[in-house]
């Protein structure tokens, strides 16, 4: 692929970005998001673009910034995609833009922007039947929901995600976000055994994704069940 890129670089480079949008997915779950990053930043910069692929663009990298906690910046990102979503009609694309700012949103402290942005990616996505992308935005709403402290919300809210990730396709990915939401609401309601049973499926979907090296929210889940179960050793 990267072939390809420099290939079309001159001649097509609309082209050029995106394949390096396909490649992103790849190179974040493979721990490789500074050179996304770079690639994408470099390319978006240096030539005029169609709206659809710069929009494209935007939403790989504030996806990739947010991975690198630079929370600001996602969000400026996800700011500039979204009107150009909606001039292009593209409600699906919308509704990943409004999941993207209500991360970084909420990361940046901005909550009730957070939930809300995330609500209506949330009703975006079960207006246009994609239901996976419904649970992601769920899962979302959940961990929004727990920054400001209201974890039994954001366990209901999480356990809609499960309910719509156990009845579609196999989705790592999603399922991978969902079950980390729930290992942490039920780690803070001290169930146990749930925390243990969500966050053994989180370690599951990461295998099969192939990015458990280099995420830190299933170590944290096992810490602190390690904790809970009185593991001092494990914990350490």
């Amino acid at each position: 692929v990267l072939a390809a890129v420099a290939w079309s670089r001159r001649s097509s480079p609309d082209l050029a970005l995106q394949l390096l949008v396909c490649l992103s997915g790849y190179w974040q779950h493979r721990g490789h998001v500074l050179e996304a990053t770079t690639r994408l930043t470099e390319r978006l910069e240096q030539v005029p673009l169609e709206p659809r692929t710069r929009a494209e663009a935007l939403l790989a990298l504030a996806e990739l910034l947010y991975r690198r906690e630079q929370y600001e910046l996602a969000r400026r990102h996800a700011l500039e995609l979204i009107p150009i979503m909606e001039e292009l009609g593209d409600r699906g694309g919308l509704a990943r833009g409004l999941r993207a700012q209500a991360r970084a949103c909420s990361a940046t402290g901005d909550h009730e922007v957070a939930i809300a942005t995330a609500t209506r990616s949330v009703e975006l996505f079960r207006e246009i039947g994609d239901r996976l992308g419904e649970a992601w935005s769920l899962s979302t709403l959940g961990s929004c929901l727990f920054s400001t402290g209201r974890i039994d919300e954001g366990l209901d809210v999480g356990l809609r995600s499960w309910r719509i990730v156990e009845s579609e396709p196999e989705a790592p990915t999603v399922a991978r976000s969902t079950h980390i939401g729930l290992a942490y609401a039920y780690a803070n309601r001290g169930e146990t055994a749930a925390h243990r049973r969500h966050l053994t499926a989180s370690i599951t979907a990461l295998h099969q994704i192939g990015s458990l090296d280099g995420d830190t929210e299933w170590l944290w889940g096992a810490v602190s069940l390690a904790h809970q179960e009185s593991r001092f050793a494990s914990t350490l």
